[in-house]
């Protein structure tokens, strides 16, 4: 690794520019330990929230850690924030409540048109 290269890392790590370098004890544990997490299905994630919401957000995540409620926060979240699939416009009409609404109009047939050019 070239001294930019090593320098560039640090920076994306958070590490501060002149700070030792990490002992390879603890990068391989670090690695190995991520390895670990992956294989188990998780993903390590950042999220950028607000102070007053990183309490909420904390408890969301443990409750969809927690085996006993995690199925039941799954669901409530996918109800209220899932993407759902956009429907073509035939499927959006028919899926409309039309009871209320007049879609008839009247014909007038009887109206003056000027077709000449001027």
């Amino acid at each position: 690794m070239t001294a930019a290269a090593g320098h560039l890392s640090s920076h994306i790590f958070g590490k501060k520019p002149g700070a030792p370098p990490t002992p390879s004890s603890q990068r391989k544990a670090l690695a190995t330990h991520r390895r670990r997490i992956k294989a188990k299905g998780f993903l390590r994630l950042e999220v950028h929230v607000r102070k007053d919401d990183a309490p909420l957000v904390r408890s969301i995540v443990s409750a969809l850690a927690d085996p006993e409620h995690g199925a039941e926060t799954r669901a409530l979240l996918r109800e209220h924030f899932a993407v759902r699939p956009t429907l073509g416009l035939k499927a959006l009409l028919a899926s409309a409540p039309l009871e209320d609404i007049d879609l008839t109009r009247p014909r007038d047939l009887a109206r003056d048109i000027d077709l000449r050019l001027t």
